[in-house]
């Protein structure tokens, strides 16, 4: 009996049908921008949720692309172009191939970024750069520093944050700071390599509502702005002033957030007569030798524009003070 067990098992293993082969399928489709032209050299990618990657590929010179030996299912196709939006659309797999798929994206945010400190004197695109840069901009500033200027550094590849109280924090650059880490402010160095190893206390003084750009280099080539920057440079580039191409002097502040200007300078003037002078006004000499002082003078004229007090009858004279 134990001999015929392993024969009846192997007939049985024989005599059972192939398991079929699994279903697949084919995804083809074109990726346009608004207006329907195609896009060449756009990148279609395949996601199976929650971000796992099953096929990608690159769209032709006529916009086209496929996707070969998908299984069935449910996918996320995401398509991406230079200077487009990206988007991501739903795309159930069956049994048949999914074909006519068209998908069209929108003209993407103009955003252009340049390192002016990677290489001093030259001006270079960070992702051409041979120096690993962070390249923080006027709006990430507003969001990110709201209370130190040190905050900066959050959600930055490569840098990290340390606050010790309310008012003081570091930037960590490479896990260095202190005086591995200069910092220039408009090119001007801020800091020197006889400060202490802990982070910066007077970092936070620089205000970052006055800042246009924080540029922080990583790696060897920040040795390019002094010894003291082995783990890197922090460069602050200040906002350019804006000048009138007005001539002569103005002056702008606002309070509470209230734009205010001085006010309009008004001639100066009076409702009455002058009053008599007093009784030793002059020089001393005259005073000395008792010659009386002149009289006062009560001739009415008219007054300088903007003198007329409200409620005066028309025609009505003012004397006016001495220089108006």
């Amino acid at each position: 009996m134990s001999r015929l067990f392993p024969a009846v098992t192997m007939l049985v293993v024989w005599l059972a049908p192939p398991a079929p082969a699994q279903t697949t399928v084919t995804i083809s489709g074109t990726i346009t921008d608004q207006s329907g032209g195609a896009l060449p050299h756009a990148t279609v990618t395949l996601l199976r949720p929650p971000a796992v990657v099953v096929r990608a590929t690159e769209t032709g010179a006529d916009g086209r692309f496929s996707l070969e030996r998908v299984a069935p299912g449910r996918y996320a196709l995401d398509a991406s172009a230079g200077g487009f939006s990206s988007r991501r659309v739903a795309v159930e797999v069956g049994t048949t191939a999914v074909t006519g798929l068209v998908v069209a994206l929108e003209l993407g945010a103009i955003q252009a970024e340049v390192t002016v400190t990677a290489s001093r004197g030259s001006v270079e695109d960070p992702a051409r750069s041979v120096q690993a840069v962070n390249v923080i901009g006027r709006d990430e500033i507003a969001v990110r520093a709201k209370a130190v200027v040190a905050q900066l550094a959050s959600e930055e590849p490569g840098l990290a944050l340390q606050r010790t109280s309310p008012t003081i924090g570091g930037i960590f650059v490479r896990g260095l700071t202190g005086n591995k880490v200069n910092v220039f402010v408009d090119g001007v160095r801020y800091s020197t390599s006889a400060m202490r190893g802990g982070i910066s206390t007077f970092l936070n003084l620089i205000d970052p509502t006055n800042l246009d750009t924080l540029e922080v280099l990583r790696g060897p080539n920040s040795a390019q702005y002094g010894s003291d920057a082995i783990g890197g440079s922090l460069q602050f580039v200040t906002r350019s002033p804006v000048l009138s191409g007005a001539a002569g002097v103005r002056m702008h502040a606002s309070i509470g957030g209230v734009p205010w200007r001085p006010p309009a300078s008004r001639p100066r003037c009076r409702s009455s007569v002058r009053e008599a002078a007093p009784a030793f006004a002059g020089p001393a000499s005259a005073r000395a030798r008792n010659i009386p002082p002149s009289p006062p003078d009560t001739t009415a004229r008219e007054p300088p524009a903007g003198c007329d007090r409200p409620g005066s009858p028309a025609g009505t004279l003012w004397p006016t003070l001495p220089g108006a």
